[in-house]
């Protein structure tokens, strides 16, 4: 992997540098801020890296260039499954959708 030099490791959120390990996938490793208890992938991306995964044949799995409202009414059929059982565990919280893809969430 071919990555910037000076990259920072600090939490995207509350920029603390302390932060626990929770597992390694692809190069890279999935953390929680001790902080702010975020859970976020160190070392960031670069753009070419996120070029690579998200490349215009991503989505062609889904089937959206076939039938993109059957598809978008399955997924959000799921997500709404979904969002309902994170709703039986918190009250009234509000949910940020980070890489949302399609938006379906």
């Amino acid at each position: 992997m071919i990555r910037i030099s000076g990259f920072s490791n600090t939490c995207p959120i509350c920029q603390d540098l302390r932060f626990e390990k929770i597992f390694s996938k692809a190069g890279f490793d999935f953390v929680t801020c001790e902080e702010c208890s975020l859970i976020y992938i160190t070392p960031k991306p670069i753009d070419e890296e996120i070029n690579t995964i998200y490349s215009k044949d991503y989505y062609n799995p889904w089937g959206l260039d076939t039938d993109s409202s059957a598809v978008a009414e399955m997924k959000i059929a799921t997500f709404d499954h979904k969002l309902a059982i994170v709703e039986r565990y918190v009250n009234k919280v509000n949910v940020l959708d980070i890489g949302c893809a399609t938006g379906f969430f």
